[in-house]
């Protein structure tokens, strides 16, 4: 399992709880290796059976402590699928004590997630309106260097879910996003440029 670091304000009895020092006890599971943490296993099916945003929060407060990389992106996707925004308590999901467990998961494991992962990450969250900028810019930063190994279609993600999220986190993610359009042929994509312009950038 991974032992995650807790946003500091938050109470560590929000938190999924683990093992003293994450130390294997007799008779555990082993740890997942570093192929698994990308892996679906049972749990992704748990979390895609879940038919409300309660059942996904119940789901990260039962087994968050044993959550892969692929857990946190599962449960992030399937919140916003079954997001409904515009009623009145539509954003009461940001300060559920899972929600943000889930959010600390998240950024404690931000450099291990491939892009794949953070593109889908950034478009949940964006989904579902969360403006922590501490989340997003962390998840950034892990993609400043590797956004020449994205298509057309993780960049749309991700610039959608920036500019659902209403956060810019730096010119130079948006200049290599620019420059991998380019090189991809998509510098007219309309749904990049309307990403960009959201955020009062100029694809």
């Amino acid at each position: 399992m991974r032992h995650y670091q807790q946003h500091p304000q938050h109470s560590e009895s929000q938190q999924p709880q683990r093992s003293a020092d994450d130390q294997p006890t007799p008779g555990a599971s082993p740890a997942p290796t570093a192929d698994a943490q990308h892996q679906p296993n049972d749990l992704d099916d748990t979390i895609n059976q879940a038919t409300t945003l309660p059942d996904v929060l119940d789901i990260i407060q039962q087994h968050g402590s044993a959550f892969t990389d692929c857990n946190c992106v599962t449960a992030a996707t399937r919140l916003a699928e079954l997001y409904q925004p515009g009623h009145d308590d539509s954003t009461e999901h940001l300060e559920h004590p899972q929600f943000v467990a889930l959010v600390d998961m998240v950024m404690a494991a931000a450099a291990t997630f491939n892009p794949r992962e953070i593109t889908q990450l950034v478009g949940a969250f964006g989904q579902l309106q969360c403006q922590d900028q501490d989340l997003l810019d962390s998840l950034a930063r892990e993609l400043i260097g590797r956004i020449e190994t994205m298509e057309v279609a993780a960049l749309q993600e991700l610039v959608r879910g920036l500019a659902k999220a209403d956060h810019s986190p730096s010119v130079a993610l948006f200049d290599a996003v620019r420059q991998r359009a380019k090189e991809l042929g998509a510098e007219k994509n309309e749904q990049l440029a309307k990403g960009f312009a959201a955020l009062d950038y100029t694809l």
